[in-house]
């Protein structure tokens, strides 16, 4: 979740009515957005990184309008700009994607400025994975002399004034000696050549990801605006683009497109989708019929039609989370509302239960003083494999198309999870007693894997194995421990578990690398069981 700060008075600008605060922050709870905390006129609401739509004031009063009906859903016009962006093959390898847009006749204020600046450290940090995938910039375009080029240099051959200082660097002086070029220059480091853009002049609008240029810094005089959004997926760029574009529209720009690469961009004409309502209705629950279901839609944004037995939705350009049916369906149920859903049991031959053995385990844990914890069931090579000094034993599930490098694999085992926990609470009180019942994965199984971790000044062997008897005595287990080395953890401290004869999982101290990668200054032990 991203937190957003909105000034309440703006939002209601913005929205055409003035909502008391009470409803509307009932009305943003039903949207998917609720408030988190409100100080005087300053709201701070959570929002979902898949709703990027949503991390600006305009584009929260414009869905708020839209589902308390206090403005339909309206589509936005782009003139032609005349103005072309040259896409060079230079920047393929590098940072390959890029989209741009103009707004003209823009007033600037303070709210405007600060607007910009939290929707923009919002998308990067959240759609665009810290301007990894996605990396904005804003520039007044009066200083500028179109057509512009975005092209791969060498380091030294460009120099620019950047933003916020007074003197003229080159690229690598950037990446050394600039606030921002230390912070990104992780992102560029493996290339020979950097990613810029240049108007027909030679000046510099853009080091992408980095930093923009001073010569277009954007100000309460500017009213003129070149808009550039790079990254490594042009579906992205090209959704952070159609956000922007429809705030400053929101503002009362005017917006006019750019020919880049022989695309005319932005593009906001609405993406359409063909549902079916009987399919929808059986997936929520609902008994609607076709011709409920398009006010409901227009809730959320949409537009829809009845064709014959079809719904035919025409989605807003800005909203880039959807994707398909489902989606709208999501969004029928949220403009419903989940609460007039009418509860019903599951149409399945049986009811659940608690499986009692591992009621049993989080039963006896919770009474040796441990805290059950629910971690992702996706990681990552490093976390499932090198963090814990071992090589990919090629076991893993791996995800073909990964939205983040954060989550390529399933995990294989508990223990990194378990590790991962005490690595970001490591600033909390010692000592720290944590566990997890969880699916793992390996060569495209599922298993069902116990683990436990303590990390305290002197966590040691013995305890953790007296917590292991403890634990097989209150769950009716019988667990043989056998001396045996494990790579995570340190030798002569460590044993395999065994039961009934099959080796089932391990338990011993940390090793000292381990807890370095993790980022844990305690002594740590781990115990961890295949159930």
């Amino acid at each position: 979740m991203a937190i957003v700060e909105f000034n309440y008075k703006e939002l209601c600008k913005f929205m055409g009515v003035c909502v008391p605060l009470p409803e509307l922050r009932e009305q943003l709870d039903m949207m998917g957005a609720p408030v988190d905390s409100i100080d005087g006129e300053t709201m701070r609401c959570d929002i979902t990184p898949n709703r990027i739509d949503l991390l600006s004031v305009e584009g929260l009063a414009r869905a708020v309008s839209n589902f308390i009906g206090a403005k339909k859903p309206f589509d936005y016009e782009v003139g032609k700009g005349g103005v072309t962006l040259a896409v060079d093959s230079s920047v393929k390898s590098v940072r390959p994607f890029v989209a741009a847009g103009i707004v003209k006749g823009i007033t600037i204020d303070d709210s405007t400025i600060k607007s910009l600046m939290q929707v923009q450290e919002k998308i990067h940090a959240t759609h665009g994975r810290n301007r990894k995938k996605v990396a904005i910039g804003i520039h007044n375009l009066d200083p500028l002399k179109p057509p512009f080029t975005y092209k791969a240099v060498s380091p030294k051959d460009i120099s620019f004034v950047p933003l916020d200082l007074e003197e003229s660097l080159d690229l690598s002086q950037i990446i050394e000696k600039h606030p921002k070029g230390k912070d990104y220059a992780h992102l560029v480091a493996e290339y020979d050549r950097y990613p810029i853009i240049v108007d027909a002049r030679g000046n510099v609008l853009s080091f992408p990801p980095i930093i923009n240029g001073e010569l277009t810094r954007v100000s309460e005089s500017t009213s003129n605006i070149f808009i550039d959004v790079t990254g490594t997926s042009f579906d992205a760029v090209n959704d952070a683009l159609n956000v922007l574009c429809a705030l400053f529209s929101d503002r009362g720009g005017k917006l006019f497109s750019v020919d880049v690469g022989g695309r005319e961009l932005p593009d906001l004409s609405r993406r359409k989708i063909t549902v079916s309502p009987e399919q929808m209705n059986n997936l929520i629950g609902f008994k609607l019929k076709p011709e409920e279901m398009a006010p409901l839609l227009s809730k959320m944004g949409h537009i829809a039609k009845l064709n014959g037995q079809e719904l035919q939705v025409l989605c807003p350009p800005y909203r880039s989370d959807i994707i398909g049916w489902v989606d709208i369906a999501e969004d029928l149920a949220i403009a419903y509302g989940y609460n007039r859903l009418e509860p019903t049991l599951p149409q399945l031959p049986s009811i659940g239960r608690l499986l009692d053995s591992r009621e049993r385990i989080r039963e006896a844990m919770v009474g040796l003083g441990f805290c059950e914890a629910i971690t992702y069931t996706l990681s990552n090579d490093e976390v499932n494999f090198s963090k814990m000094r071992l090589k990919n034993n090629g076991k893993a599930t791996k995800i073909t198309n990964p939205l983040t490098i954060d989550f390529t694999l399933f995990r294989t085992w508990l223990s990194p999870s378990m590790l991962s926990v005490l690595g970001v609470n490591s600033h909390e009180p010692m000592p720290q007693k944590v566990f997890e019942i969880g699916d793992c994965y390996e060569g495209g199984r599922r298993e069902i894997h116990f683990a436990c971790s303590l990390a305290k000044a002197r966590a040691s062997f013995s305890e953790m194995k007296s917590v292991a008897e403890a634990l097989a005595l209150e769950s009716e287990m019988r667990l043989e421990f056998r001396d045996e080395a494990h790579p995570s953890l340190i030798p002569g401290r460590s044993v395999s578990v065994w039961v009934k004869g099959e080796k089932k999982g391990f338990l011993g101290e940390v090793h000292p690398e381990v807890l370095n990668n993790f980022g844990i200054e305690e002594p740590t032990v781990i115990f961890e069981l295949e159930l």
